[in-house]
C-alpha cells in the first residue's frame, strides 16, 4: 500500500473520493488547510496496486502535541473486507509513531456507526463519548473518541477535552450542498418551553396562601412578586425546583413541534437555562419526556445564585457562555437581555410575559412574540 499526498495538483480527484465516501460531507477546506505546511495537517491518497482504495489523514491540536489525530479515513466500498483498512492503520499508528507521538486517536459517529465501531475496537482503540458544552456541536452529532497507546507508555483518555467539532462543522459546510443556511439558536427553558409562573402561583397559594393569578406576576423576581420575605422566597425555590414539580410543569403550546422543526433542518439548537445546576437532571429528563432529547441543556449561572464551584458536565459560567456564538434567541426575562447582547447580531425573540410587558427592548434586534408560532415566523425571516 502506498500513500500519495493530497496536493493542489490532485485535490480534485481526492474529494471525488472523500464525497464518494461521506456523500454530503466536504473535506475540501481540511485539503486546502493541508497544503500549509505549517498547518499540522496532512491528508494523503491510499493506493493498492495502482488504484486508488481511500483517503487517510494525520493532525494533531497545538494544545496537544502527544496525540495523533485519524482524519478523513475511509475505503472505498469495492476493496472494503480485504483487511486494506487494517492494513492504512497500521500505516496511520506507523506514522504517528516515528513523529514521537504517545497515542493515536480518532473520532466518529456513535449512532448508525456499529461496522466502524467494532472495526476500531477489533484493533485495539478504546472508546469514551464525547460531552463538551464548549463544543455545542457534539449534541446535535453524537461522537465517540477512539484512543491507543503507541508505546508501553499507559494510556491517556481524552477526557472531553475539546475536539473543535463545532469549529470543524463550520468547515465542513462551507462548501457542503446544503442549501438552507444554519442557524445557532439559544433559547432558554423557564417560560418559554414550559409555563413556570404558573406552576410557582399555585405553590405560592399552597405554601403560603397567596393568592396571586399568573397575569399579575409583574416581576421575573418572584421574591418581589409574592413580597416575600427571605426564609419564605429560599422555601418557594426549594419546592419549585422538587425533581417531581419540575417534571409536572406543562409544556408551553407549541414549543416542542417548533423547535424539532427546527433540529430537522439542521439548525444547532441549545436550550440555555438559569435554574440551579443541581436541576439538571429532572430538567433533561422533562425535555427528553418532551420529545426534545436531541437538543442539548446547558445550566449557566445567569443571575448569580450559584455558590460552589460546579462539576457538572453541562454548567458554566458567563464568560463561557458569552464565548459562544449564536444568530437567534428565545427568552422572557428581562433580566437575561444583558446576557443575549454579547451575541453579536442575534435576533432575540421576546417571549410576552405579564412581567416584560412593559420592559424597553434594548434594540431593534429585540422582537416581542405572542407565542411560538410567531417566534417560527420571526426565525423564519432570518433564515
Amino acid at each position: 500500500m502506498t500513500l500519495e499526498r493530497i496536493t493542489e495538483m490532485n485535490i480534485d480527484y481526492a474529494i471525488q473520493i472523500q464525497e464518494e465516501l461521506f456523500p454530503g460531507e466536504s473535506g475540501r477546506t481540511n485539503f486546502e488547510e493541508s497544503m500549509d505546511e505549517s498547518s499540522g495537517y496532512e491528508y494523503f491518497l491510499l493506493y493498492e496496486d495502482g488504484t486508488c482504495i481511500g483517503v487517510i489523514g494525520i493532525y494533531s491540536y497545538p494544545e496537544d502535541q502527544n496525540s495523533a489525530w485519524l482524519g478523513w479515513f475511509g475505503i472505498r466500498e469495492e476493496f472494503r473486507r480485504k483487511k486494506l483498512g487494517t492494513t492504512a492503520l497500521k500505516a496511520f499508528e506507523k506514522m504517528a509513531s516515528a513523529r514521537g507521538y504517545l497515542f493515536a486517536r480518532l473520532y466518529t459517529d456513535a449512532v448508525n456507526n456499529e461496522v466502524a465501531i467494532a472495526f476500531y475496537q477489533a484493533n485495539g482503540y478504546v472508546s469514551e463519548s464525547y460531552q463538551n458544552p464548549l463544543d455545542p456541536a457534539c449534541m446535535k452529532y453524537k461522537t465517540v473518541i477512539f484512543s491507543k497507546a503507541l508505546t508501553p507508555r499507559p494510556l491517556e483518555l481524552w477526557d472531553n477535552r475539546s475536539i473543535h467539532l463545532t469549529e470543524q462543522i463550520a468547515k465542513q459546510e462551507k462548501y457542503s450542498n446544503r442549501n438552507t443556511a444554519t442557524m445557532r439558536v439559544y433559547i432558554d427553558f423557564d417560560d418559554v418551553i414550559c409555563e413556570t409562573a404558573k406552576h410557582f402561583c399555585c405553590i405560592a397559594k399552597e405554601l403560603f396562601d397567596i393568592d396571586l393569578p399568573y397575569q399579575e406576576v409583574q416581576f421575573f423576581n418572584l421574591k418581589k412578586s409574592f413580597d416575600l420575605d427571605d426564609a419564605q422566597y429560599e422555601d418557594l425555590m426549594k419546592a419549585g425546583h422538587l425533581p417531581q414539580t419540575l417534571l409536572a410543569y406543562e409544556e408551553t403550546p407549541g414549543a416542542s413541534e417548533i423547535i424539532n422543526k427546527w433540529v430537522d433542518e439542521g439548525h444547532e439548537v441549545s436550550f440555555v437555562t438559569g435554574r440551579p445546576f443541581d436541576s439538571y437532571e429532572p430538567s433533561r429528563r422533562w425535555l427528553d419526556e418532551h420529545g426534545l432529547e436531541r437538543v442539548p441543556l446547558y445550566c449557566v449561572d445567569k443571575y448569580g445564585r450559584e455558590q460552589f464551584t460546579s462539576d457538572f458536565t453541562f454548567s458554566m459560567t458567563l464568560e463561557q457562555l458569552y464565548g459562544m456564538t449564536f444568530d437567534f434567541a428565545v427568552e422572557d426575562s428581562p433580566a437575561a437581555f444583558e446576557h443575549v447582547l454579547h451575541f453579536d447580531g442575534c435576533t432575540v425573540a421576546i417571549f410576552n410575559r405579564p412581567w416584560n410587558v412593559k420592559a424597553e427592548l434594548p434594540n431593534e434586534n429585540f422582537v416581542r412574540c405572542a407565542d411560538w408560532d410567531e417566534i417560527d415566523r420571526v426565525f423564519r425571516a432570518g433564515v
